[in-house]
Formats: structure tokens, C-alpha cells, sequence
């Protein structure tokens, strides 16, 4: 199994000579996105489209009290703007 695995990590060192990996920014500062989107149920695995005008996230707001989820979507035309209310995402 050790073989395995240092076989894997020599392979991966292989294709990311020099330590070329992919690099991302620092993170920003968090940002409070009003009660729209920060709702007193179970909400998380937020994504924030490319362009940054859609959101989508999991939450318990259609099962309040369980651990059963929907996925959300909230829009907004720009991006100062504010976000629009969540609809399930299957509607």
C-alpha cells in the first residue's frame, strides 16, 4: 500500500513540476448578506456563480427542524445590488 501511495505522490510531483500548481487569492473579508440569504435555518455549501450575480446554497428552509435539504438559488441584476428571495432550485 506505501508503494501505492509514494508511487501517487511521485507521479503528482511529475506533473506539477517546480511546484506549478494552480494559485488562488487570499480570501476576503466575510460580508453579511442581509437576511435575504442569512435566514435562521440550516443553510451551507454556498456557491457564487462566475459572473457573481447568482447564488446558490443548501438549506432546511421547505424542512424546518430535519436534516432534509433543497438546493436554493438567489439572483441579483448586479453586483451591487441586493439579492433577491431564494427559490428552490427544482421550480
Amino acid at each position: 500500500m506505501r508503494a501505492i501511495i509514494a508511487a501517487a505522490v511521485f507521479a503528482s510531483l511529475a506533473l506539477f513540476p517546480g511546484g506549478d500548481i494552480a494559485r488562488f487569492t487570499d480570501w476576503s473579508a466575510p460580508e453579511n448578506l442581509g437576511p435575504v440569504v442569512n435566514s435562521p435555518y440550516v443553510d451551507s455549501c454556498v456557491t457564487i456563480s462566475k459572473n457573481g450575480l447568482s447564488l446558490i446554497f443548501s438549506s432546511t428552509r421547505q424542512n424546518p427542524g430535519t436534516s432534509n435539504r433543497d438546493l436554493y438559488v438567489t439572483q441579483r441584476p448586479s453586483l451591487d445590488a441586493a439579492w433577491g428571495a431564494p427559490v428552490p432550485s427544482r421550480r
